[in-house]
C-alpha cells in the first residue's frame, strides 16, 4: 500500500512560530516542535484509514483522505491541515469568561 502525504510547508512553518512564540513551555523551541508535529504525522498516516485528528502542545493536526488506492487510485492520499489555540498557555483562570450556549432543535 503506497501512501502519499501532502501539507503546506507555509502552515506548517507558522504553526511552528506560533507555538514557539506562545507557549510558554516550548517558547523558542521551533526543531522540537515541528519534530513533533512531524511524528504526530506519521502517526495519524499510521492509522490510515481512520486518521482524523490529534492535538497537543496548543496545536492540532487535522487528516483529510484525498484518495483511496482502487481502480481509479494508485495510492492513497493524506492531506494534513495545522492549527493552533490562540489561547495556549493561558492560566485556567482566564477561562472564567467562558460562556454555555444550549442550541435546541425545533
Amino acid at each position: 500500500m503506497k501512501l502519499k502525504i501532502q501539507y503546506s510547508k507555509t502552515q506548517l512553518e507558522k504553526c511552528v512560530r506560533f507555538i514557539a512564540t506562545h507557549n510558554k513551555t516550548f517558547k523558542g523551541k521551533h526543531e522540537y516542535i515541528r519534530q513533533s508535529i512531524r511524528e504526530n504525522m506519521q502517526r495519524l498516516a499510521e492509522q490510515f484509514p481512520l486518521c482524523t485528528y490529534m492535538g497537543t502542545m496548543g496545536y492540532a493536526i487535522e487528516c483529510f483522505i484525498e484518495a483511496e488506492e482502487g481502480m481509479e487510485e494508485d495510492s492513497n492520499v493524506l492531506r494534513f491541515e495545522f492549527m493552533v489555540d490562540p489561547a495556549v498557555s493561558i492560566d485556567d483562570q482566564e477561562y472564567a469568561d467562558e460562556e454555555v450556549v444550549i442550541l435546541a432543535k425545533e
